[in-house]
């Protein structure tokens, strides 16, 4: 999520859009919109909170959101359609994958972020959202799409901020969105078996899928086995769990 200080002219832009609204329990949000699937995808947000410090606006897309101000309408005729996610964020062993899924050609590519960027003084200047921006770019640049007739679709996740910025930097099309089939269950499985190649572990989990009661009992499992096999050195050490006095 990315965000921004802006001022009360800026809140009536944005409650004027007239995107769907959601009531939030949190005193402080004073506005919570979202996509409404024709101007803006439906996984598109914005929240505006309202403190001692004025009014800060909270969002996972910011270029979409100026662009509905703006007025500015995108070209929805794309012949070619990448889909770009990650996985591994939320495991404690090893590094991440990001993968795209390319429509044109039914194809999947997939590069590693290694789990140094996720240790020490490089995870908490946050190198891993740099790192993965560019194996992302390694990934689309291999593909070679046509920029004005291709849409990049890409995960709403954290680690992806980054590689979105640079995307559209580089003047790719590029939408927020939730990632579903065929790369969701690909790159899990691709994550699955590097995991069970490298360390021989054969339970890896994605955290999306589970229960908490059921992520606190897989991340446990998980932390024994680093422990018993001497594995911090792959693990993602730069986590607070790690790190707690």
């Amino acid at each position: 999520m990315e965000s921004y200080k802006i001022d009360e002219s800026m809140l009536e832009k944005i409650r004027a859009l007239g995107l769907p609204e959601k009531k939030e329990s949190n005193e402080y949000c004073i506005l919570h919109v979202h996509g409404d699937n024709i101007r803006a995808p439906e996984t598109f947000n914005a929240k505006v909170y309202s403190g001692k410090k004025g009014l800060k606006l909270v969002t996972n897309d910011h270029e979409t959101l100026m662009d509905l101000i703006n007025g500015k309408q995108k070209n929805g005729d794309y012949s070619r359609v990448i889909f770009v996610d990650d996985s591994g964020w939320g495991f404690p062993l090893a590094g991440v994958l990001v993968g795209a899924y390319d429509t044109s050609t039914n194809s999947f590519k997939f590069r590693d972020i290694d789990v140094k960027f996720f240790q020490g003084q490089e995870f908490n200047e946050k190198s891993y959202l740099f790192e993965y921006a560019k194996k992302g770019i390694e990934i689309i640049n291999e593909l070679n799409p046509n920029k004005s007739e291709t849409l990049i679709k890409i995960c709403t996740g954290y680690i992806n901020i980054e590689l979105k910025r640079e995307l559209r930097k580089l003047g790719y099309n590029v939408e927020v969105a939730k990632i579903g089939e065929p790369l969701q269950s690909e790159l899990e499985k691709k994550h699955k078996e590097y995991i069970k190649e490298k360390f021989g572990y054969d339970a890896y989990y994605d955290p999306k899928e589970l229960e908490k009661g059921e992520i606190v009992s897989e991340f446990n499992n998980v932390i024994d086995f680093i422990k018993k096999n001497n594995l911090m050195k792959h693990a993602k050490s730069g986590w607070e769990y790690f790190n707690k006095s």
